[in-house]
């Protein structure tokens, strides 16, 4: 079982409050979603109440995580939230974490009579990852030869539906929250219409 350590946000650097800071962020409910034109989630909760408490103008973006994370890289005064506290990123950011305690699952599609138990048994099957995100990271350095990277948990879960990968990694608060809701980031009837995917047996521990 891994643990990972992750941040609310992560910053290339800051000018001393001299300036906004500017915030990036995918649509990964519950902790980043938009309703309407409103940018909503637990993180963009905790985002925007740190930043008001200090009297620091920002602003917030959504962006695919790939672009965001590129662009917090090279960026000055650019945050990205969520994000994992891996290694290899420790020395690139300025960290603010943890934010919740979380578990990533392998989720597969309801019906499917496999249930790997174990690491090696899910390398075996087509593994759904977001791009560039702590999960694939951390599935490349454990070996797992079959890796599906997409842009998007929501491209990620209709491969899945679609029967085109076999399993997605996701947050155990993200899958309780596609349940609860019947959809993505937007009114879908992926959920309804195919039933609720199941948790398989394997999972690791991420601080969030």
């Amino acid at each position: 079982m891994k643990i990972i350590t992750a941040a609310l946000f992560a910053f290339l650097s800051s000018s001393a409050y001299g300036e906004d800071l500017h915030f990036l962020t995918e649509d990964y409910p519950p902790f980043s979603y938009t309703e309407g034109s409103e940018l909503k989630g637990i993180s963009v909760d905790q985002v925007r109440a740190i930043m008001d408490d200090i009297g620091v103008g920002f602003t917030l973006e959504m962006q695919p995580w790939a672009r965001a994370f590129s662009l917090a890289e090279t960026t000055r005064d650019t945050c990205v939230f969520t994000t994992g506290l891996l290694p290899e990123r420790k020395a690139k950011f300025k960290w603010v974490q943890p934010l919740v305690l979380d578990i990533m699952i392998m989720v597969r599609k309801a019906g499917q009579p496999f249930a790997p138990k174990t690491l090696d048994e899910a390398k075996g099957f087509i593994i759904g990852v977001h791009r560039d995100d702590s999960a694939e990271t951390y599935a490349k350095q454990q070996g797992f030869p079959q890796l599906d990277s997409a842009p998007s948990l929501e491209v990620s879960l209709k491969k899945l539906l679609s029967d085109r990968v076999q399993l997605v990694i996701m947050t155990k608060t993200t899958y309780e929250n596609l349940r609860q809701t019947g959809s993505l980031s937007k009114p879908s009837s992926i959920w309804k219409a195919h039933g609720p995917a199941s948790p398989a047996t394997f999972k690791f521990r991420t601080r969030l």
